[in-house]
């Protein structure tokens, strides 16, 4: 889903409760810059291009605190699965420090809002 629909319809499963999984983030315009990065250094090969992943009770927690009329999720309460790690030596080797999750939602939230495809409250 989209984060505006995770905003206006919350992210818990069908059980009312987050997922037991994590979820990765990159800004568009860090992923960009990136790009123009390998190019210029002339870097061959694949690169991940992320801040790091969440597991989908903390990014739950994070969304609501951003907008809170987003509706509640029950957080995954059994044994929580290992967020994915990711090893970012060739990422960091481009020498482009990418904004860090809370400030990418905060972002796409305050976007969201100013563009009017996100109410300020939640109507019932």
């Amino acid at each position: 889903g989209s984060f505006r629909n995770w905003l206006l319809k919350g992210v818990a499963g069908p059980d009312g409760k987050c997922r037991n999984d994590s979820m990765s983030f990159v800004d568009v315009r860090d992923c960009a810059a990136q790009h123009v990065a390998a190019m210029e250094l002339e870097k061959e090969g694949r690169f991940m291009s992320l801040d790091r992943s969440l597991h989908w009770n903390d990014l739950a927690l994070l969304m609501k605190e951003l907008y809170p009329a987003m509706p509640s999720a029950e957080p995954f309460n059994g044994e929580l699965c290992k967020v994915t790690e990711f090893d970012r030596t060739r990422q960091e080797s481009l020498g482009v420090p990418v904004r860090k999750i809370p400030e990418i939602l905060k972002e796409a939230a305050d976007e969201l809002k100013r563009r009017g495809e996100l109410p300020r409250e939640q109507v019932k």
